[in-house]
């Protein structure tokens, strides 16, 4: 079962407040129900299209669906259905994360998946990279999980964010 304790949690602050001012930035680590450690980045440089890992076809659907004047998540949903036919909910998630992510609002990043979001030389990626392995490492974490069999052993899980839904991210 997952446990994280306030020691633990206070150690990974520590560290990762750390690594957030070593890349200009400011973040927030909570310690949320004794099992999650949720990191997120409160304030720091403007993402810009270059820290993003963005295939053209995404990239082509983001520039189309702003030419069209959209803003919502169902909006990027109809250009996309409108140009494939059917409804490609990769495309959507892919479109719809740039679209939050050059706004600057609330973007949860996977920590599996890293690669997905930004480049690997850019700031966003070794932060996340680099706070994944320090609170890894101060956990001593492990995942003995078998999901299979739905047993899930592990030491803590981790939820990463660029701002939240109630405070979204400052451009310094």
């Amino acid at each position: 079962m997952a446990y994280i304790s306030k020691e633990e949690a206070a150690q990974c602050r520590k560290a990762i407040r750390g690594i957030a001012k070593h890349y200009g930035f400011t973040a927030s680590v909570r310690n949320r129900d004794y099992s999650s450690l949720e990191v997120s980045l409160t304030s720091g440089e403007k993402v810009d299209i270059k820290d993003l890992a963005v295939d053209s076809i995404s990239m082509r659907l983001y520039n189309k669906a702003i030419d069209a004047g959209v803003d919502s998540y169902s909006g990027v949903e109809d250009i996309i259905r409108d140009e494939f036919g059917n409804h490609e909910i990769r495309l959507v998630n892919d479109v719809w994360n740039i679209f939050e992510l050059l706004e600057c609002k609330s973007v949860d990043i996977n920590h599996f998946y890293l690669d997905d979001y930004f480049l690997k030389n850019s700031k966003f990626y070794k932060f996340f990279s680099e706070s994944l392995a320090a609170a890894k490492k101060i956990l001593k974490w492990y995942d003995n999980s078998d999901p299979m069999t739905d047993y899930f052993h592990t030491k803590a899980y981790f939820d990463f964010s660029i701002g939240s839904f109630d405070k979204p991210y400052k451009v310094k």
